[in-house]
């Protein structure tokens, strides 16, 4: 679980990368890696949800895996509507907050080593 949770925080800093970039050069282009880097993270944690037998856990991973998946819808949404309101793009990330917080919270009671693993890397 500790793996899936650097794996996550690898995907972060890609998709942070790529929001500022896109806010550098203020388009609305597509970044494929971060979008890429967001689907291959659903895929990873829907394939992991498979092979887990404790319903708690995979249903966690089921929701951590709508986050990514969302993510990756909403960033190609946005990249051919860039006018797209700012009030309804927070919206829709605001309700993927909700969703990885419980996803995450409830995999930290049984993995304890998560939450470590999802912390931003320093240096």
């Amino acid at each position: 679980m500790e793996n899936l949770g650097v794996q996550w925080s690898a995907m972060v800093a890609l998709v942070e990368a790529a929001n500022d970039r896109a806010l550098d050069t203020a388009g609305s282009e597509n970044d494929s890696d971060s979008v890429g880097s967001q689907t291959a993270m659903g895929t990873k944690l829907r394939a992991t949800a498979d092979t887990v037998s404790k319903p708690e856990i995979k249903q966690a991973l089921l929701s951590w895996a709508s986050v990514a998946e969302k993510s990756a819808q909403l960033q190609r949404y946005l990249s051919k509507h860039p006018d797209t309101p700012i009030s309804e793009v927070q919206s829709h990330t605001q309700e993927n907050v909700i969703l990885l917080d419980q996803a995450t919270g409830s995999l930290a009671q049984m993995c304890p080593g998560l939450p470590a693993a999802l912390a931003p890397s320093k240096g």
